[in-house]
């Protein structure tokens, strides 16, 4: 089993005790609306490039959108730091809707 990263261990605990306080967390939240608009989806976890990650879920499971967030960067910023929604972007042949 591989090692969390230190993002990876501060979202799993964070979720981990809204569980067991029985409280709703943001990611349950999403998930509750997106169910009452009757909206399907499905949540999947990735590891490794972002774009070459998502490229390949995508063509393996046929999917017809990917729906991202942004924190809405500018492009210069982009460019000097990188950014998972412009390596999706670049890497899939599926359209992909960005929210900011």
């Amino acid at each position: 089993m591989r090692k969390k990263a230190p993002h990876e261990r501060a979202v799993h605990d964070r979720v981990a005790r809204a569980d067991e306080q029985g409280q709703p967390n943001e990611e349950q939240a999403d998930r509750t609306a997106l169910r009452r608009s009757g909206i399907a989806f499905k949540e999947v976890a990735l590891t490794g490039d972002p774009g070459q990650a998502f490229a390949q879920l995508a063509q393996a499971k046929k999917v017809g959108l990917i729906v991202m967030g942004s924190h809405g960067r500018t492009a210069l910023k982009n460019v000097l730091l990188g950014s998972v929604a412009t390596k999706v972007l670049a890497s899939c042949t599926v359209p992909v809707l960005i929210v900011r």
